[in-house]
């Protein structure tokens, strides 16, 4: 490309999520990430309408699928997410397997991966897809 690249600057993808609250909770307490800005306060604790997340460098947001006064009880047959998956680099992933563990979540063990990682998987609370990897050669 001629002339000077583009001054872009950091990636922050967006995840539309059912219950904020469950979400929030799931990427702060459970994944770690450091809740940095919100949308106005919310009727209901931790019911934010949109929230910025980060974690060592990266950037996370979630956003309510909902107003919050429209917000139905139950998630109903909501499909899966499939439609994005989330990659984290993370260099030791039987450890990050353990922590987890321990915070209670449900795992199936980490896997070699045909393009030479070791991955774990699990979905979020609003079924999408995460994935924790890291090369083999460099674990």
């Amino acid at each position: 490309m001629a002339g000077n690249p583009l001054d872009i600057r950091g990636m922050a993808p967006l995840i539309p999520v059912f219950d904020m609250a469950t979400s929030l909770r799931f990427y702060r307490d459970t994944l770690g990430f450091e809740l940095t800005q919100t949308s106005v306060e919310p009727q209901r604790p931790e019911n934010y309408h949109w929230v910025l997340l980060e974690l060592n460098g990266m950037q996370l947001m979630l956003e309510s699928i909902y107003e919050e006064d429209q917000q139905p009880v139950e998630r109903g047959a909501a499909p899966r997410n499939n439609d994005m998956v989330l990659y984290f680099g993370s260099p030791d992933i039987e450890a990050l397997y353990m922590q987890l563990k321990e915070k209670g979540l449900e795992l199936d063990k980490p896997i070699k991966t045909g393009y030479g990682f070791k991955a774990l998987y699990l979905r979020d609370p609003d079924g999408f897809l995460l994935v924790f990897h890291w090369p083999e050669a460099e674990s």
